[in-house]
């Protein structure tokens, strides 16, 4: 009976893992994302970056990760503010 229960133990935790696991869709385009980020910052494209924030912002909301998605558009409207880019301000307030 032990030996039962230490098999149901794992057999739940590994299933487990399982659902849990990072999509690999989403990795990967995390890593676009990141990348298109990372020249839209070296070329000093103020609009472009903004544009990333928000479709990294949408990839954290898909996954229900709703405090990453609000803390890449808070980076969109800063930077909307900055530039004083009224219709991206709309844009991301809603």
């Amino acid at each position: 009976m032990n030996g039962m229960k230490t098999f149901l133990m794992f057999f739940f935790i590994v299933l487990g893992g399982f659902f849990f696991a990072q999509n690999q869709e989403v990795v990967s385009e995390m890593k676009v994302q990141s990348n298109r980020l990372e020249d839209a910052i070296k070329s000093n494209d103020q609009k472009k970056q903004a544009e990333i924030y928000i479709s990294i912002s949408d990839t954290y909301y898909d996954q229900s990760n709703f405090s990453k998605s609000e803390e890449n558009l808070l980076k969109a409207k800063k930077i909307y503010e900055n530039t004083k880019d009224k219709n991206g301000l709309a844009t991301v307030s809603r």
